[in-house]
């Protein structure tokens, strides 16, 4: 599974919404959707419950991907509408994956 190149000039997190819609049972999906729950604000006092041995499952663009994503919560983007309404999408694709 390699990264939507249409999305390819869009956010990280847009990136991560659109690969996840797209195939919400691939591995990669999985493994995104597991970062972008475990940087959920709540969470940053208990740290990432996923495992960094779980991007050895991506491939180098996804790396990547996953990459500009964590810059994204080091900027602290994961306390944005634009995080929560990707998640909210994440969560429905995932359900009925």
């Amino acid at each position: 599974m390699s990264v939507p190149g249409a999305a390819a000039e869009a956010d990280p997190l847009e990136r991560i919404c659109v690969l996840v819609e797209a195939a919400p049972a691939a591995a990669a999906s999985l493994v995104f959707y597991g970062l972008v729950k475990g940087m959920a604000p709540e969470l940053e006092t208990r740290g990432n419950p996923v495992a960094m041995s779980r991007l050895r499952m991506l491939d180098a663009a996804q790396r990547a991907l996953a990459y500009a994503l964590m810059e994204r919560y080091a900027d602290g983007a994961n306390r944005s509408p634009e995080w929560a309404a990707c998640v909210a999408r994440l969560d429905r694709a995932v359900a009925a994956g």
